[in-house]
């Protein structure tokens, strides 16, 4: 299946990012409410978790807490589309439904298309970037590689859990650490940071990033790599639209 001809119209979808770690003891609630939101909204958002300080941590997390803040964090903490809800970029995850209903219709102009392909270790990524409208902005496309459903029966997998003790938690009596915790859609690695040439990002316009990556060892053996895109405006860093595609498969414009 070939990529498609840049269409007129673009769907609207949201990216929701969360950092974590399995040493934070509220990671388990808190990674259930990024994974609730994004399955309340099957099409429309996608996630991300970035881990910290633990063996899940990648250049995926380095980055973006380089680029989106100088202050320390308290984790977990999350954004969704990296804009500000209520005044604050990093909020709880009992918020984010309410910060994704906020975007769902917000007017979009730029979309994404993914098309992958495995050669032994190894795997090309061409991420189009599409255009309905003329947009003056900086623009960038990141790319993550997504490791989805990390269970694994190594110690440094088990995760933290401060609610093992809370009668009525759906996470009483789990264990602290949980063993065998799974860890949804991990941020394995920030594959790339393009920019938009401002020539393409005209109604029809349409720009490739190829990028070659070395695909590391899965986590856990029955886990999945997906390429997670989205674009971003440098100057404010609110994420402007997403694409998800599973590796080795294409994923049109939509």
């Amino acid at each position: 299946m070939a990529i498609s001809p840049v269409p007129t119209v673009f769907t609207k979808k949201i990216l929701a990012e969360q950092f974590v770690g399995t040493n934070v003891g509220a990671t388990p609630e808190a990674s259930f409410d990024l994974t609730a939101v994004a399955k309340s909204y099957p099409n429309n958002v996608y996630s991300a978790s970035l881990h910290v300080d633990d063996v899940m941590a990648s250049n995926a997390t380095s980055h973006a807490l380089k680029t989106l803040t100088t202050q320390p964090l308290s984790y977990p903490v999350g954004m969704i589309n990296r804009k500000p809800f209520n005044g604050n970029m990093f909020i709880d995850s009992k918020q984010f439904n309410n910060a994704v209903q906020m975007l769902l219709n917000k007017p979009v102009d730029c979309g994404l298309a993914i098309s992958t392909n495995i050669v032994g270790r190894s795997a090309r990524i061409d991420v189009h970037a599409g255009f309905t409208a003329t947009l003056t902005s900086s623009l960038e496309v990141h790319s993550y590689l997504i490791e989805d459903g990390i269970i694994s029966n190594n110690p440094d997998f088990e995760q933290a859990n401060s609610l093992n003790t809370t009668p009525g938690n759906m996470f009483y009596g789990a264990g602290n650490p949980i063993a065998g915790f799974e860890h949804k859609n991990v941020a394995r690695r920030l594959l790339s940071a393009n920019t938009i040439n401002g020539v393409n990002m005209v109604p029809g316009g349409e720009e490739v990033f190829t990028n070659w990556v070395d695909l590391p060892t899965m986590l856990s053996g029955n886990s999945t790599y997906k390429i997670l895109s989205f674009i971003i405006d440098t100057n404010t860093q609110e994420v402007l639209n997403v694409q998800e595609c599973v590796l080795g498969q294409e994923k049109d414009w939509n």
